[in-house]
This record gives structure tokens, sequence and C-alpha cells, in this order.
């Protein structure tokens, strides 16, 4: 279910999912419905880029997998404009 706390900002991710922004750097990913899918995060020690956190039992498939990827590079690209600190490929 969405959050409780009004999101700074939501967006569509493809058909079936949303993300809705957080204060800090992450977005919790729901489906349309409002089911809990997980958490992209800026993860700054280990991996120095987004990162998506699954909740437990949820399935993908290759597809949303990749929405998910597309958001998290778009992300990426937006804090390089932001920060002027390129992304990690």
């Amino acid at each position: 279910m969405p959050s409780n706390s009004p999101a700074a900002e939501t967006r569509e991710l493809g058909r079936f999912m949303v993300a809705e922004k957080q204060p800090g750097e992450f977005w919790r990913v729901y489906t349309k419905r409002g089911d809990p899918l997980g958490i992209i995060a800026w993860d700054l020690f280990r991996w120095k880029q987004f990162v998506f956190q699954a909740e437990d039992q949820t399935e993908f498939s290759w597809d949303r997998l990749a929405e998910l990827c597309g958001f998290m590079k778009q992300l990426e690209e937006e804090r390089h404009e932001a920060t002027g600190i390129a992304p990690k490929h």
C-alpha cells in the first residue's frame, strides 16, 4: 500500500508499476493496485549507484525488470545532472 506520508513526486513505471519519491534519495515502488514491490535507493557505500531492494516473495517478468532498470538508469542520469558526479557503469 502506498505510504501515508505525501510523496514528493510520483512516476509511472510502465503499465503496471508506480514509484513514489520519499525524503532522501529513495523511491517506494508499488503495483498500480497498491501492492508494495520494493525500494529503489542510492547505495553510497557498496555500489555507489541506485539499487533495488525487493519485498519478500515478489516476482518480476523480464519486461518489468527492464522497466525498473530503465527507471534506475534515468535516476542515475538525473543525479549526474544535479551533482556533476558521473554514473557508475
